[in-house]
């Protein structure tokens, strides 16, 4: 990537099969307790309004002259940082007859820099960050992983969600909000990633008015302890969440590697666990396993009858262990991830995604030449990975009904 006159990180994307543009200007700062409060509330009035367009109403006239423009802003984690994430989605300026992309960029700095803080607007964020743990409490599967995160990294990054904690929202105050938007704009570290048909603007001005520190690489593995836990809800179904210390540097062959040994277990139709919990015993209706990279983790998740627990717990800890001395059929588990590589070429937002995880990894391979480390991966270095995977943290949170 590539830096402005303020230290911010930018790069362009320039690709003519897309008819339209995708930019993303996102701020990260680490992930601390009551931060992550006043950053989602924040995010939250940051989203629909600016002081340029004050309403609702004004702001979606201003979307509608630039060709119907979307904006959205969020929040979430990534290993040790909490980022912002102003997105922006809009036509080519090759269609019009006037210097699009430009005002289009524009528009995202006004979001940065000028968000619309007041009582009014703070009390409606919080009104919607309310909704949001609401929303999560009736979500089992989701309230499930970030309760194990809580519980298997407690006092590490992993524990924190970038949702913030409803205790938090007393605490929190017009002017505590307007000096964490200071630091925003003054302080934390950037980046603007544009991909699409475009032709590169000199964005020095457009972001004259912010500053970007330096940052460390995003990863902070979680150290987990192996043991049992559980709680009950008052759903009917239960959530088993089993957490796996990986500790793989992300950009390395070894998280390549990683990468194939968690599809081969838990990411495809052929997976062994997807086979043997759903297929061979109906169990479950889904099971996954997934890598969170910049957290050092493995996580197998799935949803099954309360009374069920022992049994599937039994079958996920035998496919472990199976992967230990045996690996079949992995050129097809390696067709899978080259084919999900090579869509992501044609996926507009996927471009951008990989360009800012690229940053906070430190990793600059391009899709290539991840294809080819995906393809030099053998059988035995399947079977080294699975033997150094050890006992996991288990989360079963489990429906009373």
């Amino acid at each position: 990537m590539n830096k402005l006159l303020n230290g911010m990180h930018y790069q362009w994307i320039p690709d003519e099969k897309f008819n339209e543009v995708a930019l993303n200007l996102r701020i990260f700062f680490p992930l601390k307790k009551i931060d992550r409060s006043i950053a989602n509330l924040l995010t939250l009035m940051m989203d629909d309004r600016t002081l340029v367009n004050p309403t609702k109403q004004s702001m979606s006239k201003r979307l509608d002259l630039l060709y119907g423009m979307k904006t959205m802003v969020s929040t979430s984690g990534l290993g040790k940082y909490q980022v912002i994430d102003i997105q922006g989605y809009g036509i080519s300026q090759k269609f019009v007859d006037e210097a699009l992309l430009k005002e289009q960029i524009t528009l995202l700095t006004e979001i940065l820099l000028q968000p619309l803080m007041s009582e009014q607007s703070l009390l409606e964020a919080k009104k919607n960050m309310l909704q949001q743990h609401k929303r999560l409490n009736e979500n089992p599967s989701r309230k499930a992983l970030l309760n194990a995160f809580a519980l298997a990294g407690h006092d590490q990054s992993l524990a924190l969600s970038s949702l913030g904690d409803l205790d938090d929202l007393d605490r929190i105050h017009l002017d505590t909000v307007q000096e964490f938007h200071e630091r925003v704009v003054s302080e934390f570290p950037k980046s603007m990633i544009v991909s699409g048909d475009l032709d590169p603007v000199d964005l020095n001005p457009l972001f004259k008015e912010a500053k970007s520190k330096n940052f460390e690489l995003a990863y902070e593995p979680a150290q987990i302890e192996a043991k049992y836990f559980e709680e009950f809800h008052k759903g009917s179904q239960t959530e088993l969440v089993l957490i796996y210390e990986t500790d793989v540097l992300p950009g390395s062959i070894e998280s390549v590697e990683h990468l194939l040994y968690t599809a081969y277990l838990g990411q495809l139709p052929t997976s062994l666990l997807f086979q043997e919990l759903r297929e061979k015993n109906s169990l479950c209706y889904s099971v996954h396993a997934r890598r969170f990279v910049y957290d050092g983790i493995m996580v197998i998740q799935t949803g099954i009858d309360d009374k069920n627990i022992d049994f599937a717990l039994q079958i996920i800890h035998q496919q472990v262990d199976v992967m230990k001395e045996d690996i079949v059929g992995l050129s097809d588990v390696k067709k899978a991830i080259i084919s999900s590589l090579e869509g992501s070429k044609e996926n507009i937002h996927a471009l951008n995604s990989r360009a800012f995880s690229d940053l906070l990894s430190g990793n600059g391979d391009d899709i290539d030449t991840l294809i080819k480390q995906v393809m030099s991966v053998s059988e035995d270095d399947i079977k080294h990975v699975a033997n150094t995977i050890g006992q996991p943290y288990i989360y079963a949170y489990r429906g009373e009904n």
